[in-house]
């Protein structure tokens, strides 16, 4: 991780979930982020191939140009990175682990620009792994 908001996020998710694969969502304290709040997202599953944003940041929709609660995140990924990172979500879903990426974003203008992006697990109900923050 390069980005001091992922970094920072991380450091706070480790401590959190306390030496256990993943804190409880309801762990999460908005406050205790609230600088990094902007570039931070919850996605839940939504069945067995979704995977929707439950919260955006400001920044994030901004940088996307529209509103991305309630969108599919691999909504976002071109048909031939969707695979990649839909993989890379099946992991820190199964797996408990981090995922951590980097991708160029184009707009139809032709523009560019770099990202880093980072998934750590959540649990919200139950004991399984079905949301993450990034």
């Amino acid at each position: 991780m390069q980005q001091p908001t992922s970094k920072q996020l991380f450091a706070y998710w480790d401590h959190i979930r306390n030496g256990r694969i993943a804190p409880r969502r309801f762990e999460i304290e908005p406050a205790k982020i609230a600088n990094i709040l902007r570039e931070t997202f919850i996605a839940e599953c939504a069945g067995l191939m979704g995977f929707r944003f439950r919260l955006a940041g400001t920044q994030i929709c901004q940088e996307f140009g529209r509103e991305l609660r309630g969108l599919d995140f691999l909504s976002l990924w071109s048909f031939g990175d969707k695979d990649a990172v839909a993989s890379l979500v099946r992991t820190v879903l199964h797996d408990g682990s981090v995922g951590h990426g980097t991708f160029l974003a184009r707009t139809d203008a032709g523009f560019e620009t770099s990202f880093e992006f980072t998934l750590m697990p959540l649990i919200h109900t139950g004991t399984s792994i079905n949301r993450q923050i990034g």
